[in-house]
């Protein structure tokens, strides 16, 4: 299987928006390469977060209810 150097752990749409999310244990931080294609991702418009736990990784993928719009 092809994937990108540097691609994040977590891929999702959610709520229409593309979410990006790499796993990391505490402590531990992101790769040049990876730091690389965060950047690229965000500057395309993604939301990109770096995780540690569930709750984290939820709170990055799920819009705060006031971003949500009636047509959602």
């Amino acid at each position: 299987v092809y994937s990108v150097a540097g691609q994040p752990d977590i891929s999702v749409c959610s709520y229409g928006r593309y979410v990006a999310l790499e796993v990391k244990r505490p402590g531990q931080k992101s790769t040049p390469i990876q730091l690389r294609r965060q950047a690229q991702l965000r500057d395309a418009g993604a939301i990109v977060a770096v995780v540690h736990n569930v709750a984290e990784a939820m709170s990055a993928a799920l819009p705060d209810k006031s971003e949500l719009s009636d047509e959602t």
